[in-house]
């Protein structure tokens, strides 16, 4: 079959053979940069592989930024119009359940205290979100997901619900930090923390063998690979300067008592079933939305936001937890809360893959402001051996999975990975994530 993916999708071909570097002092085969759950991750999947890998942290541990709240929901937030971002959450999804399940058989994490496949139901909030909730209960099975009514939603959640909703029976939540300590405690992986990277930069062995010196405040890495998972600050590397992010600020709420739920209830915001921390049950509630603003310390405000938010969905939650209207500014003094920003790309779309050279890019593959049906027969200049997985937003608990899986396929499958015809995801999705998919719009839009 032909391949007729355009130039400027198709992936290098590099190698890891040892022979290729036999003369040439390298730490580690792999160096992923940041250790949230995207890098770990792609940091497991590639120690799987009995492949040597470093993850470089800026901060002292691992999972204190994005990835570092209590709970995670695993939410698939879908579209009837079947797009290839359903496909890209489905699969995420299977990959993320069967990630858990393989973790806690090897008994490094515990399901009902570190993750809970116990379900999870999202609320129609309008007569038009049922309508679409209906349709996509017409489209997929019922395995994923089916359609409750308001007085059976309640009687699954265990708890009184302002609305039915779509039903995921084998969704549920993941203790963020707990996933991100399995994944990163696996035997060929070393973790630096305090470990903050200002620069990246090429030192190519051959046209095929790549070779990276990464510099930190107190080290120089070589590895054969470099992924950057360092959500926008990849941006701080001249490398991905011009990569557009939307950067969002949300905070959660952590309430002392039992809400009562069995399942996760996502509504205007979501809350998973109580968990015991440290001795003390506690139910964790959220989160607020609020663009381009930075992480910081928790707000009164947006423990409000979350307060109503949850109200929203069941007012006899807020009541079983102590949190009604009247009592709302005299349990602040008990509410703990945790603020992080996420950040996002173009579409709601993680961008996985590798990157090429932006403005030699720009410069080869001109032809396409003229006409963006334009296929120039230009060669793309990729930086060899350096790839992305950034830009999850709040799917990270589904998408981090199987954007690890993608990039193995990239770097290490035994298919011809020029051709991304012949990989394992369709080429739809291979695209949308793309990295160059930014340099490509730009041209045919002329930016």
């Amino acid at each position: 079959m032909k391949d007729e993916t355009p130039s400027w999708l198709q992936n290098p071909k590099i190698t890891l053979n040892h022979l290729s570097y036999q003369r040439i002092l390298v730490d580690y085969d792999v160096a992923v940069v940041g250790a949230g759950i995207a890098g770990a991750a792609a940091a497991f999947k590639f120690a799987e592989a009995g492949l040597k890998v470093v993850v470089l942290e800026k901060e002292k541990l691992p999972a204190k930024a994005g990835s570092g709240n209590l709970q995670g929901m695993l939410y698939l937030k879908l579209s009837p119009s079947l797009t290839c971002q359903n496909d890209l959450l489905i699969s995420g999804f299977a990959t993320t359940i069967a990630l858990l399940k393989c973790l806690t058989a090897r008994g490094l994490l515990k399901k009902g205290e570190d993750w809970d496949d116990c379900g999870l139901i999202q609320l129609s909030k309008s007569e038009k979100k049922k309508d679409k909730q209906a349709a996509l209960g017409e489209i997929y099975s019922k395995e994923l997901l089916y359609f409750v009514d308001q007085a059976a939603a309640s009687k699954i959640a265990g708890a009184e619900l302002s609305s039915g909703g779509l039903f995921f029976p084998q969704s549920g939540w993941v203790s963020p930090q707990s996933l991100v300590q399995a994944l990163l405690s696996h035997p060929n992986i070393v973790f630096k923390g305090e470990s903050p990277v200002s620069k990246v930069e090429a030192a190519h062995l051959s046209p095929s063998a790549p070779l990276w010196e990464i510099t930190t405040p107190n080290r120089k890495v070589c590895a054969k690979v470099v992924i950057l998972a360092m959500a926008d600050r990849v941006t701080e590397l001249y490398q991905c300067q011009d990569i557009p992010f939307t950067v969002v600020r949300g905070q959660t709420t952590t309430a002392v008592g039992d809400c009562g739920l069995s399942v996760v209830v996502s509504g205007e915001g979501y809350i998973a079933p109580a968990k015991m921390f440290n001795g003390v049950m506690k139910s964790t509630f959220g989160a607020t939305f609020h663009r381009h603003q930075p992480a910081g310390d928790p707000t009164d405000s947006e423990h409000i936001e979350n307060i109503e938010m949850l109200e929203a969905s069941s007012s006899e939650v807020i009541a079983r937890l102590g949190l009604t209207d009247r009592d709302k500014s005299a349990n602040f003094q008990s509410l703990a809360g945790r603020a992080a920003t996420r950040a996002s790309a173009m579409g709601s779309i993680p961008i996985v893959g590798p990157i090429a050279n932006r403005s030699l890019f720009l410069q080869r593959f001109e032809a396409i402001r003229l006409d963006a049906k334009a296929i120039p027969n230009a060669e793309v200049p990729w930086e060899l051996g350096l790839y992305l997985t950034t830009a999850h937003g709040s799917r990270g608990m589904i998408t981090a999975s199987i954007a690890a899986e993608i990039l193995y396929d990239y770097i290490c499958g035994d298919v011809d990975t020029t051709k991304m015809q012949d990989l394992r995801y369709p080429q739809a999705i291979l695209s949308a994530l793309h990295p160059n998919r930014f340099y490509y719009r730009e041209l045919r839009f002329n930016q």
